[in-house]
């Protein structure tokens, strides 16, 4: 066991025993250790990626881990016993487990009886299955049990239809919520989803198939992350279509010499923010203020083609 696993064994004791500010104190502690990069937090994020690189890759791991945190942590009690099987972290991988199952598997595959009553299993067609291609620019490979054709085109269609009603949703929102005396902050973390928002829309092209109103749209957005974002200035949604995204190197990221992914990560958040609001901002923030975003607007995010929460 090494020394991580270990001093999250004796935080989690101390956690299930204390109160009040010694409790957020301590679980503090314990978030830290599972998000940032550390022996622990590596072995729950190989878990949470292989669920979603396999079934819904426009999730994210933080955002997953995050889940996962906040929903299991209050649960763990500790047993007198020091044997391995005892320990927090074997308990909480099984628990991140069983919550990629039930909402990463079950989500993204259905099965099909047949009439001889065997089942198959077949993959729900993400976006990136509908544009036929992942992130990295490499064609996909159609599985041998593909959907029927003229039913996957309906469920692509619809799917579009409720993204351009998000988005029609998002700019009457964001007139009503910026002329409003709100919170700042939460404002601008709301104007930088809108922003990601437009930017996919753009991106996929399905601006060129439904009337978006570009002048409002451009009002919804911050312009100043989108300048941040993008190679070039970009005030039409043709302009953001054809004008590549920043490189990670670019953005000061990492040493990646490729474009940024979408959905945006976190990481890209955390660039941008910090300059903006004066201090540096969480992963676990972030997914939040995304999550309360959503909430908002009334969007049931499971049936976007773009949402991410």
């Amino acid at each position: 066991m090494n020394s991580y696993e270990e001093k999250i064994n004796q935080l989690m004791r101390k956690y299930y025993a204390a109160v009040g500010f010694q409790k957020k104190k301590i679980f503090k502690e314990v978030y830290l250790i599972l998000h940032e990069n550390t022996p622990v937090s590596r072995k729950i994020k190989r878990i949470i990626n292989r669920y979603i690189n396999t079934y819904d890759p426009l999730l994210e791991v933080e955002d997953v881990l995050h889940e996962c945190i906040m929903e299991f942590l209050s649960q763990y009690v500790p047993k007198d016993s020091d044997a391995p099987e005892d320990q927090f972290l074997p308990w909480f991988l099984n628990c991140v487990n069983n919550w990629c199952k039930d909402k990463i598997y079950k989500k993204n595959i259905r099965i099909v009886t047949h009439q001889d009553g065997s089942h198959e299993k077949i993959r729900r067609f993400t976006s990136l299955d509908q544009m036929n291609q992942y992130e990295d620019g490499e064609e996909e490979r159609t599985p041998d049990t593909a959907p029927d054709p003229a039913t996957l085109t309906e469920e692509k269609l619809a799917a579009e239809g409720r993204l351009a009603n998000m988005i029609s949703t998002i700019i009457s929102f964001m007139e009503h919520y910026g002329g409003k005396k709100n919170n700042l902050i939460r404002l601008l973390y709301f104007k930088c989803f809108a922003t990601e928002s437009i930017l996919n829309i753009c991106k996929d092209k399905l601006y060129q198939d439904f009337s978006i109103n570009e002048q409002e749209a451009f009002k919804a957005i911050n312009q100043n992350f989108l300048d941040f974002l993008m190679t070039a200035e970009c005030r039409t949604f043709q302009e953001i279509d054809i004008t590549a995204l920043k490189t990670y190197i670019e953005l000061n990221i990492s040493d990646k010499n490729t474009q940024i992914k979408r959905p945006l990560e976190a990481k890209v958040y955390q660039k941008y923010l910090p300059a903006v609001l004066g201090n540096s901002v969480s992963p676990a923030a972030i997914s939040q203020q995304k999550k309360h975003f959503y909430e908002q607007l009334g969007i049931d995010t499971d049936k976007g083609t773009w949402a991410e929460e």
